[in-house]
């Protein structure tokens, strides 16, 4: 295999530079991806606000199909980055092959949970049988037609593995802008196709995502000769059990999101499905203008997986020190924009007064939240990256679960759905606590590593030096 300058730019290229190249292609990828989420929320809540309602109680079955993807992505990505930094060709083919079958076993997952928990899901969420209709009707497209999702999520992550993030974007943009054209045509009908309402949705964003999965297929084979694309049944136990080492962790993070998502939507509609909406809306807005520290996220992780492969720690500090910086500043911007602008953007949503009022309350508190999560994201970035993925898992369960969902039912004695929102913020301060904690960890012990190869190198040196003198006096 040819270890070309895309790969070896991980180890040589200057961070704060390398860091900006590789992930502006990402950025904007993402952005779109992220602008036609938004969009397709726009358009659905044209229909009315139960079809929106249905949308926002939709969204952790989602995050949970989402989940499966990113696990086997992160864990495709630290691995294959680390065996190319280690000019380990064997091992970049074994893991090429076991992605590919997990992809396949995630889809057989995706179908079983459609036809056992969908129906039970929606049913426990809301006893209201318009949303009911709706929210079924749009996740049994997306999950049937789930494959497409599957193998984009796992051919991406190929191109970011070997630093072709700009491939990545065609990728990912394809799929976006298929979905954007289709959204308006196949929700109201245009050009002589039927009105669909939110089916429609969901098959413009499954045919989206199949188109995405065959450009990046095709940019793999054609440009990025790095990877060598194969499929087998029969994968190497070592290779999978890589992938999984850090991807399972990470699903489990993804996860624990989803179910997190839904017992907060199970308390909120308790006041009403005004409020399930707004929390819909809030965190389609928060996945906007989180593209920049997501994107930065996808940069860094090969960058720390090649530079743990290739033994260069100053490296991998420097990566997530610029993470940070270029994060937290774009971060504050977005900040002062939603503190500002929250009603503006709530009546793209079709909002009602009532929904303006309660909405606009909700987007400046997790405005909060939100510039308060950028260090966890990244620390549980560079994390995975060096194969902790139990401790970035940690750091998620900590966030999400131990501190989020009991101040949520704490704060819900209040009956002030207003308070609830404080929740987010306040977590997010604990979940950082936990954060230095591994930080601190995670910076000694490469200290303590560089230390003791320093130190084993100068006696070397000495000894040799000693060889030499020695032998000169005995010529001499």
């Amino acid at each position: 295999m040819k270890y070309n300058r895309d790969s070896e730019k991980m180890g040589t290229a200057p961070i704060s530079g390398l860091l900006l190249k590789l992930s502006i292609p990402s950025i904007l990828a993402a952005l779109v991806n992220n602008l036609y989420n938004v969009v397709d929320s726009i358009f659905v809540a044209q229909l009315n606000e139960k079809a929106l309602t249905a949308l926002s109680l939709a969204a952790p079955i989602q995050i949970l199909i989402a989940a499966l993807g990113a696990g086997m992505a992160t864990g495709i990505n630290a691995v294959i980055s680390r065996s190319l930094g280690e000019k380990n060709d064997d091992a970049v083919k074994a893991a090429v092959k076991a992605s590919i079958f997990l992809a396949g076993c995630s889809y057989l997952l995706i179908l079983i949970m459609q036809f056992v928990l969908l129906r039970p899901f929606f049913a426990w969420q809301t006893k209201d049988v318009e949303i009911l209709k709706y929210g079924i009707a749009y996740l049994q497209v997306c999950m049937l037609f789930s494959f497409g999702c599957m193998l984009q999520w796992v051919f991406d992550r190929f191109l970011i593995s070997t630093g072709k993030t700009s491939c990545f974007m065609v990728s990912l943009a394809s799929a976006s802008i298929t979905n954007l054209i289709l959204d308006p045509i196949l929700i109201f009908g245009r050009f002589g196709f039927p009105a669909l309402g939110i089916t429609g949705a969901g098959y413009a964003t499954v045919i989206g995502q199949i188109v995405g999965a065959v450009v990046s297929i095709l940019l793999n084979v054609y440009k990025n000769k790095e990877i060598p694309i194969s499929v087998t049944w029969k994968p190497e136990k070592k290779a999978l059990a890589g992938i999984l080492k850090v991807g399972f962790p990470a699903a489990l993070m993804h996860g624990m999101t989803s179910v997190s998502g839904m017992l907060i939507n199970a308390v909120l509609i308790g006041f009403s499905s005004t409020a399930v909406a707004i929390y819909g809306i809030c965190l389609k807005i928060q996945n906007v203008f989180m593209v920049v520290p997501h994107g930065i996220d996808l940069a860094m992780t090969p960058i720390v997986a090649y530079n743990f492969g290739a033994k260069k720690p100053k490296r991998e500090k420097q990566a997530f020190g610029w993470g940070m910086i270029y994060s937290m500043v774009f971060m504050a911007f977005a900040v002062l924009f939603l503190e500002i602008f929250p009603q503006k953007i709530l009546l793209l949503f079709n909002a009602s007064q009532h929904m303006l009022s309660m909405g606009a309350t909700a987007i400046r508190i997790l405005a909060l939240s939100m510039f308060i999560s950028v260090y966890s994201l990244l620390l549980g970035a560079v994390l995975q990256a060096l194969g902790k993925g139990v401790s970035s898992m940690l750091l998620t369960i900590a966030r999400q679960m131990i501190f989020l969902l009991p101040l949520v039912f704490l704060f819900k004695m209040t009956n002030q759905v207003s308070v609830i929102w404080f929740a987010f913020p306040i977590a997010e301060i604990l979940g950082a606590l936990v954060g230095l904690y591994y930080h601190k960890k995670y910076f000694s012990f490469h200290a303590t590593t560089q230390l003791v190869s320093e130190q084993k190198k100068e006696p070397d040196i000495a000894e040799i030096n000693h060889f030499i003198n020695r032998t000169n006096k005995a010529k001499g």
